[in-house]
């Protein structure tokens, strides 16, 4: 077996049928298939970061991908170079084959990490699947056991045992919105897949995005507030992933005059909708258009006879486990490998502010 790093897009590209191959023969999520993770690839370059895409073979087998960067990051004591995961998202892996050696190709991988720990100071590895292999795998090796962490909840439902409607938690109150909004808004349900989504649907939802934030930050005093869908985040990456892209589902309602209420971008893969962005026309707060909005998504979801997971995305949220009937778990893993003054200061820093 052979281990190597890929370091820039055209070696990628030489590379991407394989990954695609090996992926399609993975439980990996959607966040860590190429189609995804590609734009984000390119934005580590742009940055000029440094890619440390680690790929396993055997002959001219691709045997696994640890999709990493390393990523230059400017603190108050100077610069800290971090190992990370490629992407933002909910979940990411070191992709394998199902019928893998799994345990053998995470050893190789960390051990090749290990040889070139001179590179970086730390390692930051987030949103590891507590059920996946490679959780697994660093949970029972001694070493790198103790830097493996609880992250955060991901709430999900599970449509395997429901059959109708009533099967989900849907309060009288919520019901109560429900027809409030049908009254006054005489509101469609609809939506848009794949191609049916174009330049004009994404300005139409960024544009609905940044005015109820803006909206929340003035009316609400929720100044933390803000759009990732603007220019001045990554609005530009969002859209090449989300514009007629296959995987992408848009739910959303729309009032009588074909504007939109409230919308949820989904991504769905492998029997999964993996909720990423939701926005709703501030004109519509008192309705709390986002409750309608799942009642229909079910209510669709449910007469499709769909038996898969709809994941809300990770977070602690209450309104979330209102809807959710199971639950997932995200860990990371972080070790500081540099042992200088200058690490040692950043961590200390790091905990202190952890603990204030």
């Amino acid at each position: 077996m052979e281990l190597r790093i890929i370091k820039n897009l055209d070696e990628l590209k030489r590379i991407e049928k394989k990954w695609k191959e090996l992926e399609d023969g993975s439980n990996v999520k959607y966040y860590s298939t190429f189609n995804y993770l590609k734009y984000w690839i390119e934005e580590v370059v742009n940055k000029n970061n440094e890619l440390f895409i680690v790929i396993l073979e055997k002959n001219t087998e691709l045997l696994s991908v640890a999709p990493l960067y390393i990523e230059k990051r400017k603190t108050k004591i100077g610069e800290i170079r971090e190992l990370k995961f490629i992407g933002v998202g909910d979940y990411f892996d070191i992709i394998i084959s199902e019928n893998g050696k799994s345990n053998l190709y995470f050893k190789e991988i960390f051990s090749f990490i290990e040889k070139n720990r001179d590179r970086f100071d730390r390692i930051n590895l987030s949103y590891i699947e507590f059920q996946s292999k490679l959780a697994n795998y660093i949970l029972s090796n001694d070493k790198l056991n103790n830097s493996l962490n609880y992250l955060v909840e991901v709430p999900e439902l599970d449509f395997s045992e429901i059959y109708k409607l009533n099967d989900i938690n849907i309060s009288k109150n919520m019901k109560n919105y429900k027809n409030r909004l049908l009254r006054d808004a005489k509101y469609n349900f609809e939506i848009l897949i794949g191609n049916q989504i174009d330049e004009k649907i994404f300005a139409d939802i960024s544009d609905i995005h940044q005015k109820e934030q803006d909206f929340l930050n003035k009316e609400k005093n929720r100044t933390s507030r803000y759009s990732i869908l603007s220019d001045d985040f990554k609005g530009d990456i969002y859209s090449k992933l989300i514009i007629d892209n296959e995987n992408v589902v848009i739910f959303l309602l729309k009032n009588e005059n074909e504007e939109i209420i409230v919308y949820k971008i989904c991504y769905l893969y492998d029997d999964i909708y993996y909720e990423w962005n939701t926005g709703y026309n501030y004109k519509y707060y008192d309705y709390r258009p986002n409750n309608t909005l799942y009642i229909e998504t079910f209510k669709y979801l449910i007469n499709k006879e769909f038996k898969g997971i709809y994941d809300f995305g990770a977070g602690r949220y209450p309104w979330k486990y209102r809807w959710a009937n199971k639950n997932n778990i995200v860990y990371e893993y972080d070790e500081f490998v540099s042992l200088n003054l200058k690490i040692k200061l950043f961590n200390k820093l790091r905990k202190l502010k952890d603990i204030i």
